[in-house]
């Protein structure tokens, strides 16, 4: 097509304002051989044709679909780009590298192929809203310095964010995301805050109707951390101890650790209330076995061993006072036995993916 050919007389308005378009942007890219041409820009060129705002370049891209836009390596640092808009079907865009900031706006583009972001610093702040990626969307070890919007996007294909460092808030609410999504190794910074959690929920949700169960739990810890950095005590501890012996039911280390400390920390104790020494030139073995069996059997709190501790208790601490304390020992020592029970079934069935 030649944008100084005369227009038919049968041409309709649509098609008179697109060749008009077509023409602007064959006079932007001819005014400098180091632009390029209309049919194969150069980076520059692509510049010059993206700051002429979103109008003048989808008609030159629906004109010309096959040239990848090209802003690799550069700093759009200050430049007045608005891409919201913009088509980037056929060719595709790549932006790898690229230093975007203070903030950029890709709201309700149409990404065509292979969309590249990878190593891309983005600014203050990153829109996506409402944008179409047809194809892959490559994010690997992109930098998101603020909060990014990708509110309702639709990821018709795979999008990478591997190994991406968000230090805002990802914003994916109402986003489609496809099954081959991933955030492998990335990491999230984001100050805690409601709208954070609020944000990894979405994520969770996300991944739990993908039945992407590891995904899933992931998610769902960064939300309990960002509750937690805005709870209140005493509700607070609880999101703590929640953390610290079970990693939010994803660690099964922690609550076994829990539990034999318990056990020892509790044996101990019953050791000292028998009177033991705990010196092994002078050890009662009959009574340090007696109080050894009394503290597993508390440890493992399983119904049926009520009066079997009961003899046990009797024999070793016939003292009421000291029975007593004992006694409330016991309580002690089975609930915390009974959290770290639970706590260990939860990892197990987080560990094989087992729903509720």
């Amino acid at each position: 097509m030649n944008p100084e050919s005369p227009i038919p007389a049968t041409t309709t308005p649509a098609a008179l304002d697109e060749a008009a378009l077509l023409a602007q942007a064959q006079t932007v890219i001819s005014g400098n051989p180091s632009w390029g041409t209309v049919e194969s820009p150069t980076q520059l060129g692509f510049f010059m044709l993206a700051k002429q705002g979103r109008n003048i370049w989808n008609a030159w891209r629906k004109a010309y679909p096959e040239p990848v836009a090209n802003f690799v390596g550069t700093a759009l640092e200050g430049l007045p780009i608005d891409f919201s808009g913009f088509s980037f079907v056929g060719g595709g865009v790549s932006l790898d590298k690229t230093y975007i900031t203070p903030c950029v706006d890709f709201n309700n583009c149409n990404f065509g192929r292979t969309s590249k972001f990878a190593g891309a610093k983005f600014g203050n702040f990153a829109m996506f809203s409402g944008a179409i990626f047809k194809n892959t969307a490559e994010f690997v070890s992109a930098e998101f310095q603020g909060d990014v919007l990708f509110q309702d996007c639709l990821f018709q294909s795979g999008a990478d964010f591997e190994r991406a460092i968000f230090y805002g808030v990802p914003n994916f609410h109402g986003c489609t995301l496809h099954q081959n999504t991933s955030f492998d190794k990335a990491q999230f910074l984001a100050p805690p805050s409601a709208h954070a959690a609020r944000a990894y929920r979405t994520l969770k949700l996300a991944f739990a109707q993908q039945h992407a169960f590891h995904e899933e739990q992931r998610f769902f810890k960064l939300e309990m951390k960002a509750e937690a950095g805005i709870a209140e005590y005493p509700k607070k501890l609880m999101y703590q101890l929640y953390e610290t012996l079970s990693d939010y039911g994803s660690s099964l280390l922690r609550p076994v650790l829990f539990w034999i400390l318990c056990l020892l920390i509790f044996a101990f104790s019953y050791g000292l209330l028998t009177g033991a020494t705990f010196s092994l030139n002078n050890i009662d073995t009959q009574v340090t076995v007696q109080w050894i069996k009394f503290s597993v059997l508390n440890a493992v709190p399983l119904p049926g061993l009520a009066d079997t501790l009961g003899l046990l208790r009797k024999e070793l601490f016939p003292d009421a006072t000291t029975e007593m304390k004992v006694i409330i020992l016991e309580i002690l020592h089975k609930t915390f036995s009974l959290l770290a029970f639970f706590l260990i079934g939860l990892a197990l069935r987080n560990l094989f993916k087992m729903k509720g």
